[in-house]
């Protein structure tokens, strides 16, 4: 059962240092930003993202061939991807109910 204490202190968010306060693409873990980055819908927003944002730029340097490889060239590679995903939740549905 928590305190009153610990509950005053985690309310208190004047005892944080500001880049906990203020959440910015440099205060998130190299790997969550690769992440982003490669979550990119195609090659033009990547482009945008890496010379845009400095924190991109150095989570892109070291794994440039990688990241390439998931970041769809065109729209229509994305929306494919997305459609199978959707295929593919379907099929483990109807695989769980037997049919």
């Amino acid at each position: 059962m928590p305190t009153d204490e610990g509950v005053d202190m985690l309310s208190n968010h004047t005892l944080l240092p500001l880049t906990m306060i203020t959440p910015t693409f440099e205060g998130l873990p190299e790997d969550v930003r690769v992440h982003l980055l490669c979550m990119l819908p195609d090659v033009e927003a990547l482009k945008a993202a890496v010379l845009s944002c400095k924190a991109f730029h150095e989570a892109y340097k070291p794994r440039k061939k990688s990241i390439d490889n998931e970041v769809p060239y065109d729209w229509l590679v994305f929306e494919l991807r997305i459609l199978l995903q959707r295929i593919c939740k379907l099929e483990d549905t109807f695989r769980r109910a037997g049919v």
